[in-house]
Formats: structure tokens, C-alpha cells, sequence
């Protein structure tokens, strides 16, 4: 569910972000979809990823993520921030393992970055990485309609043909015993019910065919 989805986000990240003086803010357009078919684990780990890196690399203002589905119904997520932006050598190396330059003031090895990219690919996404004109860096991470659109219900699996097939059927509770052994009946099977383990098996020893 998309709403709730940013509101954990929003209530992840917007604590973080004040104790290291920044605010953090989410600007989602209101035509996004209501229910999105993406691993949301993946999805929440690639946009925590990258949020975590803006707020640890931006001084003051602000670190905000921005939600909209564009015309082609691709579904964008863009962090951005007010910070100093990268690096010619880091934008160079930024997706590669451990690619974050020796030079680099602040610790930090960039293999959050990378796992990012790795991750947005098995989702079928793209991720891509600019500096602002107006300062900061933007991260975009873009899901084609095809990874994100609920796909149509599936239609019904056949029943099992039971048909040749004796079940003996072992439940204490008459109402399971009424339930269960009517479904197994309708998928014709030939069902016998014991009660409990010791009637199981008494009608076992006398209906070894069972």
C-alpha cells in the first residue's frame, strides 16, 4: 500500500534527520497508484539506502524524497538534497563496490550505493545519480509500469482429481470432520474418518487397503 509504505518512510527518516539538523519531507503527487506489486523490502532498503547517504552527507537544509508516476506510467522516486554534491571522481566510480574515492573527507566506503544499484536491477529498475544545478546531489530511481502495476488476478486452479485415491481422515472436531471430508469428496476422493490417532490406526489394521 503506497500511503502507508511513505508514511513509514516519513516516520523512519524524519527523526534521523532532525537530529542532525536537517529537515526530511516527502512530496508524492496525488495520482500515485494506491497499491504498487514491488518487493517492498527491496524497494524500502534501495530509498533507505540512499536517504541515509543524503542526510549523512548534507550539512544543513533539507533532505527530501519525491514520489510521482510520469505520462509513459513509469513510477519515480527522486531523493535529493541540499548538500555539497559529488565529486567528479565519486559520480566516476559511485555504483561500483566499495567504489567511494581514498580522498574523500568523510568515512564511508560507497557500498551502500552499489548494493542499490544490485538491487534495483533484480527489480527491474534503473537508478541514476546527478549533482543539482541549484546544489545537492538527486538520486532517481525509475520502475517501469511492467515491475510496479498489479498484474490481473489469477484465475482459479483446478481441483486435484482424487478419484482414485481412499484418504483416511484423523479429527476430533465433527465440524473439520464435515468440512474436510466434503472437500476431499468433492475432488473424488473416498474418504474414511477416525476420530483420534488410536482409531486411525484401528481402522488402518482392518482397511490396510486405506
Amino acid at each position: 500500500h503506497m500511503q502507508r509504505f511513505l508514511r513509514d518512510l516519513d516516520m523512519r527518516w524524519s527523526g534521523r534527520a532532525a537530529e542532525s539538523g536537517l529537515r526530511f519531507a516527502i512530496d508524492a503527487t496525488p495520482d500515485l497508484p494506491t497499491v504498487i506489486a514491488v518487493d517492498r523490502i527491496a524497494l524500502e532498503r534501495i530509498l533507505s539506502n540512499t536517504i541515509s547517504h543524503a542526510i549523512k552527507y548534507t550539512d544543513t537544509g533539507e533532505v527530501a524524497l519525491s514520489v510521482a508516476v510520469l505520462p509513459c506510467q513509469t513510477l519515480r522516486f527522486v531523493v535529493s538534497d541540499t548538500g555539497a554534491g559529488f565529486s567528479d571522481a565519486a559520480l566516476d566510480r559511485l555504483f561500483e563496490f566499495r567504489g567511494r574515492p581514498d580522498n574523500e573527507h568523510r568515512p564511508g566506503t560507497g557500498l551502500g550505493m552499489h548494493i542499490s544499484r544490485d538491487m534495483a536491477h533484480r527489480l527491474g529498475a534503473e537508478i541514476s545519480v546527478a549533482n543539482r544545478a541549484e546544489g545537492g546531489a538527486a538520486v532517481t530511481l525509475a520502475l517501469p509500469p511492467e515491475t510496479w502495476r498489479p498484474g490481473p488476478p489469477d484465475s482459479a486452479m483446478p481441483l486435484p482429481d482424487l478419484s482414485a485415491v481412499k484418504v483416511l481422515l484423523a479429527e476430533d472436531s465433527p465440524t473439520n470432520q464435515l468440512l474436510i471430508g466434503r472437500m476431499l469428496s468433492d475432488m473424488g476422493a473416498e474418504v474414511a474418518i477416525a476420530s483420534d490417532g488410536v482409531e486411525a490406526w484401528e481402522v488402518l489394521t482392518k482397511n490396510p487397503e486405506i
